[in-house]
């Protein structure tokens, strides 16, 4: 038997409602390792979360009649969402009146087919047992980086799924992921930009803080620390990653300045245009008038034909 901290209910959330090709993703995948370890996760194959750390002692957890004796001999299973969140959910509410810590873990037992799940206040011991899922969760570890990463930004999650929830609201998005929100990051002292387009032509742009407190720092000097023992190789990648986001960021100001031009020469040709017509006409009315206006009109042809000539060398 291990124990598993009793704030893991959310991990349900993140579950497929139903399986994809070969996986199985409508459940929470739980695994224990021989050094007191657990690792539990979830996925959508669109968001993934997991959670992983130390079980405290089992020999501290109260005994569990109810759990004496039951199949406990699998590293691992893949627990039904409804049920993992159910139990989880239970026992923060169970052990909100516990007097020790301890108290604030799940017991858990998982067999070859089965799963069971304890939790004690000390007053009450409820169990639940739930038949484990069959199939394969996909390899997740697989699926997180090795290398480090070119930037590293701390933010809160709560003012960031505030943010963004605002803005889902006001400019929700289709279940395919169109229309999303496209976030943007200078460095790590700058604040994030978040933007999308809104319903009616309209423009959402949000932006979020950056942590800077001073544990914050130390963590980010530790890291960086950390980051300086990688080999030389790795951080030239870095580099090579910074140089060329700013190459990408001139090219499109190049882009910009490109489109303005072009603008500004059709509004010239349009112009140059104008004058052609009005010069035609012109032509046409010395034609008609005979010789008597011709010196006044050539002298008019003289001015369109100058400005006609200094808008097309724009």
């Amino acid at each position: 038997m291990n124990l598993l901290p009793a704030n893991l209910a959310k991990l349900a959330d993140i579950a497929s409602r139903d399986d994809r090709g070969r996986w199985t993703l409508r459940g929470v995948h739980v695994e224990r390792s021989p050094e007191g370890t657990f690792t539990a996760a979830a996925t959508d194959t669109r968001m993934l979360l997991r959670v992983s750390g130390p079980c405290e002692p089992a020999d501290e957890f109260p005994s569990i009649p109810a759990m004496k004796d039951v199949p406990d001999d699998a590293a691992s299973g893949i627990v039904p969402a409804s049920v993992w969140g159910s139990v989880f959910a239970a026992a923060t509410k169970h052990s909100r009146k516990a007097t020790k810590s301890i108290l604030q873990n799940v017991a858990v037992a998982i067999g070859r087919e089965q799963a069971v799940f304890g939790m004690t206040n000390g007053d009450s011991s409820p169990v639940e047992t739930t038949k484990l899922m069959e199939g394969r969760f996909p390899p997740v570890d697989d699926v997180f980086p090795k290398k480090p990463a070119a930037m590293r930004i701390r933010i809160n999650p709560l003012l960031m799924a505030k943010l963004l929830k605002a803005m889902a609201e006001i400019a929700p998005p289709d279940l395919d992921g169109n229309d999303g929100v496209t976030m943007e990051i200078w460095d790590p002292n700058r604040p994030m930009v978040f933007r999308c387009p809104g319903p009616r032509g309209q423009e959402l742009s949000g932006l979020l803080m950056p942590i800077t407190t001073e544990a914050a720092k130390a963590s980010d000097e530790e890291s960086d620390a950390v980051v300086a023992d990688k080999p030389v190789d790795d951080l030239r990648e870095r580099e090579l990653t910074d140089a060329l986001r700013r190459r990408n960021d001139e090219i499109e100001e190049l882009l910009a300045e490109r489109s303005r031009l072009l603008k500004s020469i059709a509004i010239l040709q349009a112009n140059a245009r104008e004058l052609a017509c009005e010069r035609d006409a012109l032509q046409a009315a010395v034609d008609q008038a005979g010789s008597g206006v011709t010196p006044k009109v050539d002298r008019l042809l003289t001015r369109a034909e100058r400005l006609a000539l200094k808008s097309m060398s724009h």
